[in-house]
């Protein structure tokens, strides 16, 4: 089996989830008292990673704590709202797909390949947005529904940092053989190098300064 790893933020989805979910839910159908406590939650988080102050919140923490104040957006909505929701939100983000990665999918799917999505943003978004395009198999955060809104309380797995390529080994172990080398992998970060490195065909897409130069004394592919 050769497998074709794809990240989603700036990778597959040229933006970032949060900031784009946040925007919709500016116009969406969401509460206003809901949305503007959710957002000072947000720029609380911001503000205490900006200030530095607190050494051990680096950038993964960082985003595990936006993600959580962001979600507090739904609490006091019920599952099918907030699904509803997540599927506007999948045919928006369709107009921000990477269409050079849309091209390498269709590609890697005519030649047999296992097509992967890597989120480290909510499943129950990221599964849609993945499911219509026909990936095989898709990793992202996943979250408990409440009656109303998510149980926040609950320690979440955030697929991000390590997290990926912890997924990636635990689900593709040695005994499935998979065909490391001739393997296809996308990413826009240096924190996912490791995942990147895990196949012989690594691919850069649109990628931050450290990704960039690591890409270059690698000899990857760069795609912009």
């Amino acid at each position: 089996m050769k497998l074709a790893i794809v990240d989603y933020d700036g990778t597959l989805f040229k933006e970032e989830t949060i900031p784009f979910l946040i925007g919709l839910a500016k116009n969406k159908k969401i509460p206003r008292l809901d949305y503007y406590k959710s957002l000072i939650k947000i720029y609380y988080v911001v503000i205490k990673y900006k200030s530095g102050l607190d050494k051990s919140f680096d950038k993964e923490r960082f985003h595990h704590e936006a993600a959580k104040a962001f979600l507090t957006v739904f609490n006091n909505m019920r599952k099918a709202e907030i699904e509803s929701f997540f599927q506007e939100a999948s045919i928006e983000a369709e107009k921000l797909f990477n269409e050079k990665i849309i091209s390498e999918l269709k590609r890697l799917r005519e030649d047999g390949y296992y097509l992967v999505l890597l989120s480290g943003g909510f499943l129950p978004y990221v599964k849609i947005v993945g499911e219509k395009l026909n990936f095989d198999k898709i990793f992202a955060t996943e979250l408990e529904f409440l009656d109303k809104g998510f149980n926040l309380d609950k320690e979440m797995d955030f697929i991000t940092g390590k997290n990926k390529k912890k997924t990636i080994q635990m689900n593709f172990p040695k005994e499935m053989n998979i065909d490391w080398d001739q393997s296809y992998a996308y990413a826009d970060s240096y924190f996912d190098s490791d995942v990147l490195e895990l196949t012989g065909h690594p691919h850069a897409v649109n990628p931050d300064s450290k990704l960039n130069k690591y890409a270059k004394e690698k000899g990857w592919e760069i795609i912009r």
